[in-house]
């Protein structure tokens, strides 16, 4: 892997770090990546995220953890005290009366007289202690660096002298958000002088730590922009900020938060996603404005817009998609002025959304006056493949349907359960029972925590599964040849749901959230019920309500209707061609890309 090197240390990010023992390993985990009162990760998660870092637990590690962790009594016993201290259990007589920290650090506490210690479950992730930190790359390695430390000088770096520090975490940089972002970084147009120019942020590396969204297909529109209009990546802009600039921005805006009723410790944490020392890449000499995509990673420090596809996103970090349903009053919450201040803001020029479900949410999650004119609904358009060539590739056999599951853009193997991949297995299954020459192709890397039951049916179906490279000529043949793409999903997934119908495949989706605004059961696509329960905005609160859970397991009523809908327009070809060319006519008419650039240059045009 061709990795650059920095021959000085290079902020990634600056936060919180959690430190957790789980199974006779250590994990020192980014409070961005995953909260510290989330415990619902997985081995499988941690060791694929780039910023996890994972060593064996050792007896010299556990010293080391007694010079950061606090003692924390757990219980009170009629004649002694269970304290909870860097990954043990101690029980201390009362007798031996009030221990100090230094105490405690010495790591003698086990020693002395009646005190018995026992270890934490090992099946258990258990927090051991918590550090301010800076990730930090340097030739290769990223290191995350305990505050409490101090200035590290140059000369550590360049002696390697920084990994042997006492709390210091190291492992080899191979970030694949990273690598993912530096592949797919969008074409943007660059060209014309007379335009109005447009900076766009997302190819920076801020938005790596929610898996570069950036370069997601749903912003391609952007390498052929509207009429009147240049892009310009921030990397190739001259900033306008200093570092002391922006520290003055974040006094004031932080004051004005704190004012509407923020807390110290919710801007804290914004900050830490938002580190000021990247922030001064962005806001470049001679834009009119900046277009972020999904994520307002800034402190408004410049005129901006912003295109989402639901509410949720622009309340990162302290709202993750899927984890909402038990969110309670968001207005009360300490974070809630800190995000209304910002899309409030005059500097908030227009949030733009393809679906209208959020539009309309965003006037009862903010003050109506002030958003609603801000606000823009601009449904989706992507490019098209010619028809004759979907016509020519086409599989016609009827007996023989070919039907096609894929993964989202940036193929994290949790999203097959997100996507109904359980329950459109399933229901494969019973189709290949009456069609054995049906054939199945799934295009996604599958969860290592996938059911046995799962993993037979796709064993016994001779399902096809390609979770590697494949050429681009290669996938546009399988889409064009394939006649079902199956995504009963949690909710939207707008780029996958279009191609699909433009590619002339029979979508074959739910009643998930956002997906009956473009699609419609019966008519252009199969939609199953059921899936209204785990996405829907809540009229009342305005939140994007989300409990992906049950999508970790068959539903059978779904599969039921899966069976029951494609098992109907199999046995009526002519049917199935007349939902095809309805589908691919919702396209071109209503979800072209020009229409949606035309659509969109209206919109910037009032910016």
């Amino acid at each position: 892997m061709n990795m650059s090197t920095s021959i000085s240390p290079s902020l990634v990010s600056s936060g919180t770090c959690n430190v957790f023992v789980y199974n006779e390993s250590v994990y020192c985990i980014p409070d961005s990546v995953f909260p510290q009162n989330d415990m619902r990760w997985t081995v499988a998660e941690l060791t694929d995220n780039p910023l996890v870092f994972v060593q064996a637990l050792t007896d010299d590690f556990y010293l080391m953890a007694n010079h950061h962790s606090n003692p924390e009594i757990q219980a009170v016993e009629e004649d002694a005290n269970r304290v909870k201290f860097a990954g043990r259990i101690y029980t201390v007589p009362k007798a031996l009366g009030e221990l100090s920290i230094e105490d405690w650090r010495s790591g003698e506490i086990g020693d002395r007289p009646g005190v018995t210690v026992a270890f934490f479950e090992p099946d258990t992730p258990n927090l051991l202690y918590c550090f301010e930190s800076n990730l930090l790359e340097y030739d290769g390695m990223l290191f995350a660096v305990p505050h409490a430390l101090g200035e590290i000088t140059e000369e550590q770096w360049h002696k390697n002298l920084v990994g042997n520090l006492p709390g210091v975490f190291t492992k080899p940089d191979v970030r694949p958000l990273k690598n993912f972002r530096e592949k797919n970084i969008i074409e943007l147009s660059t060209t014309d002088k007379n335009c109005r120019t447009i900076e766009y942020p997302g190819h920076h590396k801020l938005f790596d730590q929610i898996g570069a969204c950036g370069t997601h297909p749903q912003f391609r529109h952007l390498s052929d922009p509207p009429k009147g209009y240049t892009i310009l990546p921030s990397e190739n802009g001259q900033s306008l900020d200093s570092l002391k600039e922006l520290d003055v921005l974040w006094e004031k805006f932080s004051l004005t938060c704190l004012e509407s009723g923020a807390s110290k410790s919710a801007l804290d944490t914004f900050l830490e996603t938002r580190p000021l020392g990247l922030q001064k890449d962005i806001g470049c000499k001679g834009v009119d404005f900046i277009f972020y995509p999904s994520v307002p990673l800034h402190i408004g420090q410049r005129r901006w817009v912003i295109e989402i596809e639901d509410s949720t996103t622009l309340f990162f970090p302290f709202m993750v998609n899927g984890k909402t349903s038990k969110m309670g009053e968001l207005k009360r919450k300490e974070f809630y002025p800190i995000i209304k201040n910002l899309v409030e803001n005059e500097a908030c020029k227009a949030i733009i959304t393809h679906v209208k479900s959020t539009a309309d949410s965003l006037s009862v999650l903010f003050d109506k006056n002030i958003i609603a004119p801000k606000v823009f609904h601009v449904p989706m358009g992507i490019p098209t493949p010619p028809w004759a060539k979907v016509v020519s590739l086409k599989n016609n056999d009827t007996f023989a349907p070919k039907f096609l599951i894929s993964n989202s853009w940036h193929q994290h193997p949790d999203n097959f359960y997100l996507r109904g991949g359980l329950d459109s297995i399933r229901a494969f299954s019973a189709v290949k029972d009456e069609y054995p020459n049906a054939e199945l192709t799934i295009r996604a890397k599958l969860p290592v925590d996938l059911p046995e039951t799962t993993r037979n049916l796709i064993e016994d179906c001779k399902v096809r599964v390609v979770d590697d490279f494949l050429p681009n000529d290669e996938w546009e043949e399988m889409k064009c040849s394939s006649n079902f793409f199956l995504l009963p999903s949690a909710r939207i997934h707008i780029v996958s749901m279009l191609e699909a119908m433009a590619y002339g495949m029979i979508f074959v989706g739910s009643d998930g959230w956002g997906i009956e605004e473009y699609a419609t059961d019966g008519s252009n696509a199969i939609l199953v019920a059921g899936r209204r329960n785990i996405s829907y905005v809540d009229p009342e609160s305005g939140i994007l309500s989300e409990d992906y859970a049950p999508m970790y397991s068959e539903d059978l009523t779904i599969v039921k209707q899966l069976v029951e809908k494609i098992m109907s327009l199999i046995r009526d070809p002519k049917r199935q061609g007349l939902m095809r060319e309805a589908a691919r006519r919702n396209i071109v008419d209503n979800h072209s890309v020009q229409q949606f650039n035309s659509r969109l240059g209206e919109v910037l045009d009032t910016v």
